[in-house]
């Protein structure tokens, strides 16, 4: 088929033409209109005010203001963001301009907000440093918070982890509330990063220590043997004393030839004293202590000290009631009461 070319359109000749952008008013009322390369260079001015950032980043932001429920944070966005009261450590210190390092969730929510979260960035800054500590087995210093339900919180590199109470000390902890504040190395023993989980142990370095200084007192220690400890805790029986690494159990029977109510009568806890090794049960890790025994035998001598028919004053422990007692008992049994 022939086409006649007559009735074809001439085409062009060069590079096709950019389409012409209709003028811009910007209000009805002025006469101001702008051309296309206008509002190019007005784009390119209002998106070099905005910071190039990504979602999943940690990034910077500043201040604007601090209400009682949330920090409003600018990130150099089109939108303002909103982070927790409470996912900062100390929200009250916080004043305007100050640069605070969060990080991005979303660009923006349903509400067009920046979602943000300090937590978060916190986590992200050292977690490489608590990864790399935890593969390595080596220990951490933390400082213990708060006290809650199955625990204490501990501030670790600046994040929160989790020392469930059963690993604060080798023994139960009467009084955890003593504790906060107090710094202390952990040993990490659980780690989830999706959920952002720390679980520490102070106990399990404290029994890798235990153990080191119980083979060294396995070679030293022997049987009558005088050594220093420390009180560490009181019971109705007895006190428990750290001879460094090992306690022994200084029983009440052993620690004075007196009669003791209570062992708090005769030590306190973190007293320091001088002790002697009764007996030493490594299988059963016991190792029994004497307090009385190293003071004089009270019952040696007592003849040379107290001779026959010889007048000494005396003081009594008993009240006239059960002395009373104790004299009918002796008489219905044909014991004289009267003196010789």
């Amino acid at each position: 088929m022939l086409v006649d070319t007559q009735d074809l359109p001439e085409k062009p000749e060069g590079p096709p033409k950019p389409p012409q952008h209709s003028p811009l008013r910007v209000r009805s009322d002025l006469n101001e209109e702008y051309s296309a390369d206008e509002i190019a260079r007005m784009t390119d001015l209002y998106e070099g005010t905005l910071s190039n950032i990504q979602e999943g980043e940690i990034v910077k932001s500043r201040v604007l203001r601090v209400t009682d429920t949330a920090v409003i944070l600018d990130v150099g966005f089109k939108s303002e963001g909103a982070v927790a009261i409470d996912e900062f450590k100390d929200p009250h210190s916080l004043k305007e301009g100050d640069e605070v390092e969060v990080f991005l969730e979303h660009l923006e929510d349903q509400e067009g907000a920046v979602v943000l979260s300090k937590k978060k960035a916190d986590f992200m800054r050292v977690w490489e440093r608590i990864r790399e500590a935890h593969e390595k087995d080596e220990g951490v210093s933390g400082t213990l918070v708060k006290k809650i339900k199955g625990g204490v919180v501990v501030d670790l590199m600046g994040v929160d982890a989790f020392l469930p109470g059963s690993q604060i000390a080798l023994r139960r902890v009467p009084n955890i509330d003593e504790l906060l504040g107090q710094s202390f190395e952990f040993k990490i023993i659980k780690l989830n990063k999706r959920r952002r989980n720390i679980v520490v142990s102070r106990r399990v370095l404290l029994e890798a220590e235990r153990k080191t200084k119980r083979d060294v007192l396995m070679k030293e220690l022997s049987v009558n043997q005088v050594r220093k400890g420390v009180v560490k805790n009181i019971t109705d029986f007895g006190a428990f004393i750290d001879l460094g690494g090992v306690d022994g159990l200084l029983h009440i029977t052993d620690m004075s030839y007196g009669r003791v109510s209570h062992p708090s009568e005769m030590v306190q806890i973190g007293q320091e004293l001088e002790v002697k090794v009764l007996d030493i049960d490594w299988e059963r890790e016991r190792i029994s202590l004497g307090l009385k025994q190293l003071q004089p035998y009270p019952w040696q001598n007592v003849a040379a000290k107290y001779p026959w028919e010889r007048a000494c004053r005396a003081r009594s422990f008993r009240s006239r009631t059960t002395a009373r007692s104790s004299s009918s008992s002796r008489a219905s049994r044909g014991w004289s009461t009267s003196p010789r």
